[in-house]
């Protein structure tokens, strides 16, 4: 609802009710306290505080630290507040930062995967994509290449089992697959994944338009900008002709 103090209120009250719980019975409760922190520190990032998200997120990271050093049932919970960290430091462009926190839970999450690919692979992608998309803004193009093809060809795998979960998933790191290589000027490459790209969400726009069409839209602005780059002026136009027809 946007209602940002609110929503700060509340998660400010619970969080201290479960600390106090913690300091009575530790095991039973800082698992909440750390849940907690970590919906409060996402709630700071969106309002752009940065600084009070950074010092709710350390101290989740903390806590579930401790609580995955005895009870490896608690990483995935860490990778995912590392993966929230990361998304913190990406915004305040404190790059390094970011890729610490990343790497962390790919590492976490490419363990986790490997154990039980269903459970752990989708998350894995995601903080690939991450990754990926940190490396392209550092410009560090190889990088950003090798994390994004990775969590592609995962998604690739897990959209063949289940398509309405993984496809759009797939849709969207194929786009930035595209983009980067259109950045590294490899225009073949770039216009081949904004091709798949595009054709998945096309798919996916025939039957959930309010959904999709923004995201068929995106891609298609993306591969009209391609070929206005590659002076293909007749397909650009008919591209992005396509892309306005589909937010009207």
């Amino acid at each position: 609802m946007h209602r940002f103090a609110d929503a700060e209120a509340a998660y400010k009250e619970a969080a201290g009710i479960r600390r106090e719980l913690g300091a009575h019975n530790p095991a039973a409760y800082r698992p909440d306290t750390a849940a907690t922190l970590n919906d409060l520190g996402n709630l700071y990032a969106d309002m752009h505080r940065y600084s009070d998200a950074e010092a709710a997120l350390k101290e989740a990271v903390d806590i579930r630290r401790e609580l995955a050093a005895q009870d490896p049932v608690y990483r995935p919970d860490l990778a995912a507040t590392l993966t929230n960290r990361g998304a913190l430091y990406a915004d305040m462009h404190r790059f390094a930062d970011a890729e610490a926190a990343y790497k962390e839970a790919a590492d976490i999450r490419r363990e986790l995967g490997a154990q039980n690919p269903a459970a752990y692979r989708p998350d894995l992608a995601a903080t690939l994509n991450n990754l990926g998309n940190l490396y392209a803004d550092m410009h560090r193009y190889s990088d950003a290449e090798a994390a994004l093809k990775e969590a592609a060809n995962f998604e690739r795998e897990l959209g063949a089992q289940n398509p309405a979960a993984y496809r759009p998933d797939l849709a969207a790191t194929l786009n930035n697959l595209g983009v980067l290589y259109a950045d590294m000027h490899r225009d073949g490459d770039a216009e081949a994944a904004l091709k798949e790209a595009a054709g998945i969400r096309r798919e996916l726009a025939a039957q959930d338009p309010a959904s999709y069409r923004p995201n068929l839209a995106q891609t298609l602005n993306n591969l009209a900008s391609l070929y206005r780059e590659m002076h293909r002026d007749t397909d650009a136009e008919a591209v992005q002709a396509e892309a306005l027809a589909a937010v009207r």
